[in-house]
């Protein structure tokens, strides 16, 4: 028999098993090379994909509708036309220029107009064809439209640049798989909800939310400058200006600043932007701060002794152990970091100061009523030209 090894000797047995390993190597290669896990759809050709291989778009410039400064130079170009002529265009003069791309593509409702200029429909759809819910070439139509456009996208990103794409639950699986191929699924930043005002669309379930997702064009090239994502903590001011007003008016008298600070805080609603500062409700010389645990989590930290200032006696120590070493938090007790309770019974906390933590990361998560933006760009032009 072919598969027969008993009488085989073992030089034979060893050139055997290397052929085994080759042909292993070669089916695993092969694998690779088909990229068997991803997308797959039809490819649908668009009318124009011959004509931008042949001839180079041109811009042609409106002088009536530039928008300028007092200066009469331009401040931005607006370009008006098919995204694909234009991000084409854009490449031969920003190619691996731009930072920051944001595009909101057609979501492929089934109602959004959204049509598809397939070339081999063009005599019965010279304006393009329609693409109702119920068509069979749906998502492969807009996955022929979308991928084509975020090449090109991608070619434009300079390498610490970023896209942010809007979309909703009709293509967000397809979107999150296409950006995967496109960009690498390494590339991801991540995956956003909008909450998008009270409206609630849907039968079984009220939907008020749409997605943006965002990719990286090479993520190892911003992972150095992660705090430029940072933004402000929103109420910080309102809450500056009241401690402001009582440090003037109570000086050095901290108690009294701190007893005031939780009233103010206390009387916030929850939807206030500053009631997520309300941890901040602790003062001494250096300002508002909050007592961080100081305990470490995982049940493996050091344990020494830590005298509490008044009672000069060993404060209690956390189960799980402290989380610094001594020599850090023999540095910490000396620059007044560590908050103490009345007496030793009480674990200790860190001492962290709202001053110090202005800055925080965006959440993934976040709400914005598509109405007020569409007010703020009419308020901004000064009329309602969107």
């Amino acid at each position: 028999m072919e598969n027969d090894y008993t009488n085989k000797s073992n030089e034979e047995l060893l050139l055997k098993i290397r052929e085994l390993e080759k042909e292993d190597k070669k089916l695993n290669t092969q694998i690779i090379k088909d990229d068997r896990y991803g997308l797959n759809w039809i490819d649908c050709p668009e009318a124009f994909e011959k004509e931008t291989e042949d001839k180079i778009p041109i811009l042609e410039e409106a002088k009536d509708k530039a928008i300028t400064n007092e200066d009469g130079k331009p401040t931005h170009i607006l370009i008006e036309g098919d995204n694909y002529h234009a991000l084409t265009c854009l490449n031969y003069t920003h190619k691996g220029k731009i930072d920051v791309i944001y595009i909101d593509p057609p979501y492929n409702t089934g109602s959004d107009g959204f049509t598809y200029k397939d070339k081999r429909f063009l005599k019965e759809y010279p304006n393009g064809q329609p693409v109702p819910k119920e068509h069979p070439l749906r998502h492969s139509y807009w996955l022929s439209f979308m991928s084509k456009r975020l090449q090109l996208a991608k070619e434009l990103l300079s390498d610490k640049g970023v896209i942010f794409i809007s979309i909703d639950d009709n293509e967000i699986a397809q979107l999150k798989l296409l950006c995967d191929k496109v960009f690498g699924d390494d590339n991801i930043i991540a995956q956003m909800i909008w909450q998008q005002g009270k409206k609630h669309i849907g039968t079984f379930i009220g939907v008020n939310h749409e997605y943006m997702i965002v990719y990286a064009k090479n993520k190892s090239y911003i992972n150095d400058n992660t705090r430029k994502w940072r933004q402000r903590k929103e109420g910080l001011d309102k809450i500056y200006t009241i401690y402001d007003k009582l440090r003037k008016k109570y000086k050095s008298n901290n108690q009294i600043i701190e007893e005031e600070m939780n009233q103010f805080f206390n009387s916030l609603p929850e939807n206030d932007v500053a009631y997520s500062s309300k941890h901040y409700s602790h003062v001494d010389d250096k300002g508002l701060f909050f007592a961080a645990d100081i305990s470490q989590g995982t049940g493996k930290g050091p344990k020494y002794d830590v005298f509490h200032p008044l009672t000069n006696k060993p404060v209690t120590i956390p189960s799980g152990g402290w989380r610094y070493s001594f020599e850090t938090m023999q540095k910490l007790l000396k620059d007044d970091r560590i908050f103490f309770g009345d007496d030793e019974t009480k674990v200790p906390c860190r001492k962290r100061y709202l001053k110090e933590t202005e800055y925080e990361l965006p959440s993934s998560v976040f709400y914005k009523d598509g109405r007020g933006a569409t007010k703020e760009v009419e308020t901004t032009l000064g009329k309602k030209i969107f």
